[in-house]
């Protein structure tokens, strides 16, 4: 869990010196296709939630151990502290390799560290980001990190920005970046390069509570990191779009040249733009796909904003990214005197993330908040780490590596497969009561227990002698079916002059299996898959069933639910058969499936659970809705609970 401390951007007399030495963006001499493909290349791989945005995206594509930390300098000369330097590449270069300056390749941090190793009921530390202009470690290292440590045993890691200090390619002029889009790479190797950050801390040095910590720019990344992983942060937004409209305007031919060379394409853009949630607001997008038919079409300066801003917003909006697990965790520290983020704007956070704490830095602006108001800031972080402490004490860290567990587990899954009768419904009636009561109206008369016996032999033996319902060896399941109503009845001991009724009986009991009122659904049943549906998961029931599940489904108006259907009349196999499994895989799309991929739930504990556990890629979870559990299986009574 941690928490992100921000003070926003100010126009005060600090802040105007200050800004008046640097701008954030410079448009270097390059060719329009050039920085085209650079803004298109960075929105499509920062911009897509299945890479950065959501928790389920970002774990899987950073397993710490594949990104090995080298330590490379260890200070032991300070009486109470010590102070260790490392790096390791950076996860981002995976994804973007050609969004990455050489030097921004390495993700460098230094560490400040008690002297002796973390205490067995935890050590608390902060993960500090770097605001504008704060290159290297100097000023994180004596304004906040040697505090922390002095005054409460707190430690610190201080990561060095992409494209800043250690990182900063030679070509760049102090922290003017070159291209808009380093912004959106900075914010996405930070995002994953903290994954490595929080598993070194925690689980290689034993360090917790974990608190994340930002002031100005810092705190837009620290807030990043927030949407991809089992952490709390916060971030008060602080890009100065004055300054960027004035340099984007600047640039006509820029202007010109791009309009001509993205409007054209306006399907591919809103291909991209569909991905997004439905919160997006469609005004601000209009204006992008639609510049033709604007009235304001002539200035160039609002099509340069609009267009930055469409692009900007999406990468960086908090209601575009993952709810923080814990919003009570989170503490803003905002500043009074604030031009660019009005005061009020600090509560938009109480809308978006209800239970976060807002603190005022009273008169002071930006960089005088900064300069001399650190004590502020570290309060916020004692209170966060006690809040931590007494909320999730030492005896509830399973709980917490459990939900981090189940999250890397939501994380890699791409496919989910649902058993049908007894997972998702059952019979609204037992069979054998529903053959009694359509022979009844028929004038056959049959002992209840004498039907029941007969049907569940007649049913087994035919499974045995035409396996698959007849998959191979019969015209059909119906002609299965009418099988096993022949044997029940003989069975049962019917009367001779009854026996020309059985094939009419036959026909009635295939037909009532294809209607609605046959089954009951199980309450929890549509919430799951609706469920199921929003996590942009593929879906298929695998049933051992035959092939009138389609019609079942469709008249249970369940069939929407799920991208495909198989039954073992189809396939030609039965659970536990693993070759159903195997074909129901060959329809899952987006290339090979990993390790724990995907997951079946079932209410057969040989069928439906047992059946898949040899096989990496598989999970399994058993829903016994009736009757005893199973022993040394996990309890799950309701689809919900899965």
């Amino acid at each position: 869990m941690v928490v992100m401390l921000s003070v926003p951007l100010t126009t005060g007399q600090g802040t105007l010196i200050f800004r008046a030495r640097s701008s954030i963006f410079l448009f270097e001499e390059r060719s329009t296709s050039d920085l085209l493909e650079l803004v298109a290349s960075a929105y499509m791989r920062i911009g897509t939630k299945k890479i950065i945005e959501l928790r389920r995206g970002c774990l899987p594509r950073v397993n710490h151990l594949d990104y090995p930390v080298d330590i490379h300098k260890e200070d032991s000369s300070h009486n109470d502290l010590r102070i260790v330097e490392g790096s390791f590449t950076s996860p981002f270069n995976d994804v973007a390799p050609e969004l990455l300056p050489d030097p921004v390749q390495k993700c460098h941090f230094q560490a400040i560290l008690p002297k002796s190793k973390a205490k067995e009921g935890g050590t608390p530390l902060v993960v500090q980001y770097a605001g504008t202009g704060d290159h290297y470690f100097w000023r994180r290292r004596h304004l906040m990190a040697f505090p922390l440590l002095r005054e409460r045993g707190v430690a610190s890691i201080l990561i060095e920005n992409p494209f800043y200090g250690l990182r900063k390619p030679p070509e760049q002029r102090r922290s003017t970046l070159r291209n808009v889009t380093d912004l959106l790479v900075m914010g996405a190797c930070l995002i994953m390069e903290s994954s490595v950050i929080y598993s070194l801390a925690q689980e290689s040095w034993g360090y917790w509570p974990i608190v994340s910590h930002g002031i100005s720019m810092g705190g837009h990344m620290a807030a990043l990191v927030l949407h991809g992983h089992l952490h709390q942060e916060f971030l008060t937004e602080s890009l100065p779009w004055d300054l960027l409209e004035e340099q984007y305007h600047n640039e006509v031919r820029y202007h010109d040249e791009i309009r001509k060379m993205i409007y054209p394409n306006e399907e591919a853009l809103k291909k991209v733009i569909s991905q997004y949630p439905p919160y997006t607001p469609e005004k601000k997008w209009s204006h992008l796909l639609n510049l033709s038919q604007s009235k304001l079409s002539s200035d160039k300066k609002f099509h340069a904003v609009e267009f930055m801003r469409g692009i900007l917003d999406e990468c960086t909006h908090f209601r575009n990214y993952s709810y923080p697990i814990d919003p009570s965790l989170i503490i803003i520290v905002a500043s009074d005197i604030d031009a660019y983020q009005p005061k009020d704007g600090a509560q938009f956070f109480q809308e978006i993330w209800p239970g976060v704490e807002i603190r005022y830095i009273k008169g002071q602006g930006h960089v005088q908040s900064y300069l001399f108001q650190q004590s502020n800031f570290r309060k916020a972080i004692y209170d966060v780490i006690d809040k931590m402490v007494g909320k999730y004490s030492e005896s509830n860290l399973s709980e917490l590596k459990s939900q981090k567990t189940i999250i890397l587990f939501m994380s890699r899954l791409r496919f989910v497969t649902l058993d049908l009768t007894g997972t998702i419904y059952k019979f609204a009636k037992p069979p054998h009561l529903i053959y009694k009561d359509i022979a009844q109206r028929e004038g056959i008369v049959l002992n209840e227990d004498k039907i029941k016996s007969s049907f569940l032999d007649s049913h087994q033996k035919t499974k045995i002698d035409y396996p698959n319902f007849g998959h191979g060896s019969l015209s059909s399941s119906k002609q299965w079916w009418s099988y096993v109503v022949a044997s029940t009845f003989e069975k049962s001991s019917i009367k001779e002059e009854d026996s020309d009724k059985i094939k009419f009986i036959a026909d009635e009991l295939y037909e009532h299996y294809t209607k609605p009122e046959a089954y009951f659904i199980y309450p929890d049943a549509k919430d799951f898959l609706l469920n199921l549906r929003s996590l942009n998961l593929q879906v298929a029931a695998i049933s051992n069933s035959d092939k009138r599940i389609h019609s079942v489904l469709e008249s249970l108006e369940l069939k929407e639910y799920f991208d495909f259907i198989l039954s073992s009349e189809e396939v030609g196999h039965m659970k536990p058969d693993f070759r159903i499994f195997k074909k129901a895989m060959k329809h899952v799309s987006g290339g090979p499936l990993s390790d724990s991929s995907c997951l079946h739930i079932g209410d057969d504990l040989d069928k439906d659970y047992l059946a898949l556990k040899k096989d990496p890629r598989w999970k399994s979870f058993l829903i016994k809705r009736e009757g005893p559990f199973p022993p040394n299986v996990r309890k799950k009574m309701r689809l919900l609970e899965a």
